[in-house]
């Protein structure tokens, strides 16, 4: 470890130190913690690095304005400056005005990021993704296919397959989960942990809720911190199992976890157990992160969602 090295270890090494123990801190659920970290790593070396992780932890508890003003800042110390930098700052902030229900601010940064860097598949995904939320899906598929025929990502596969759902073109949806299907499986094998979450996706939306259920335990004993805990409440809503979905939910919001989604599921549950004044609370809370979390188009939304 470079506290213990022989030779001193260069500032900008522990900061990235820092850091990275304010990423195991996150990723376990610490937030307080990760975040003291990443302070303290920022206070050695105030690199965009650091930058970039407080920024997702400000979009995670609820701070989108901060976030994109710390965005905005590691792009402006980055010396470098290299054209993929910019374009992941302009993806990343476009994922923050999708998260608050901002569609237009969102889909003209995904539009910059692939100007900035062209050819990257998952700018180009959320691109198509905005087509399909603003009605135009048969360009979005068009885009999906022209993404897939390239890449093969499984991610793209699933987005194509609920679009195809939510059109109610049941053969076609199957037909492109089967595919995606398959992909996770071998991923599973070859990564588990790497591949938990967007199976988790995979199966609530298009394949098996009992695996799914199963899936999102394995992603929550993996990384316990939000995304894997609301991704467990909806596993659990899909299951019946609401009771258990709103204990964990509920437990999240002790946290200062703050996402759309997570009170969209806890709304669900609260339905489910027949608590009416919980679910419109919970409604409530939730459009207030984002006034489009219920919106009817939300079914095609696949990046950026959770």
């Amino acid at each position: 470890m470079p506290d213990h090295s022989a030779i001193p270890a260069s500032v900008d090494d522990r900061a990235e130190v820092l850091a990275l123990r304010g990423d195991i801190a996150f990723y376990g659920g610490r937030y307080g913690e990760a975040i003291g970290l990443y302070r303290d790593a920022r206070r050695l070396a105030d690199g965009p690095g650091t930058l970039f992780r407080i920024a997702q932890w400000q979009k995670k508890t609820g701070q989108p304005d901060a976030a994109l003003a710390s965005f905005a800042r590691a792009a402006q110390i980055n010396t470098g400056r290299t054209a993929q930098f910019i374009a992941n700052v302009l993806l990343q902030s476009g994922v923050i005005e999708l998260e608050r229900g901002n569609w237009p601010a969102a889909e003209q940064l995904f539009a910059s990021a692939d100007a900035r860097f062209p050819g990257y598949w998952l700018t180009e995904a959320h691109g198509a993704q905005m087509l399909a939320l603003r009605g135009d899906l048969k360009g979005a598929e068009r885009r999906y296919l022209a993404i897939i025929a390239r890449t093969r990502q499984p991610n793209v596969i699933d987005a194509l397959a609920a679009l195809y759902r939510a059109q109610g073109n049941a053969p076609a949806s199957r037909h492109w989960a089967a595919i995606s299907g398959a992909i996770w499986a071998r991923r599973l094998q070859q990564l588990p942990e790497a591949a938990y979450a967007h199976a988790v996706d995979h199966e609530l939306v298009l394949g098996d809720p009992a695996r799914a259920l199963d899936l999102a335990r394995r992603n929550m004993a993996a990384r316990p911190y939000g995304d894997s805990a609301t991704l467990l409440g909806w596993a659990l809503l899909a299951n019946g199992r609401a009771a258990e979905a709103r204990a964990t939910l509920d437990a999240l919001n002790r946290t200062p976890w703050r996402t759309a989604q997570q009170f969209v599921a806890l709304a669900e549950a609260d339905a489910m157990l027949g608590d009416s004044a919980g679910s419109d609370a919970a409604r409530a809370a939730a459009l207030q992160i984002n006034p489009r979390a219920l919106d009817p188009a939300v079914p095609m939304l696949w990046f950026g969602h959770h």
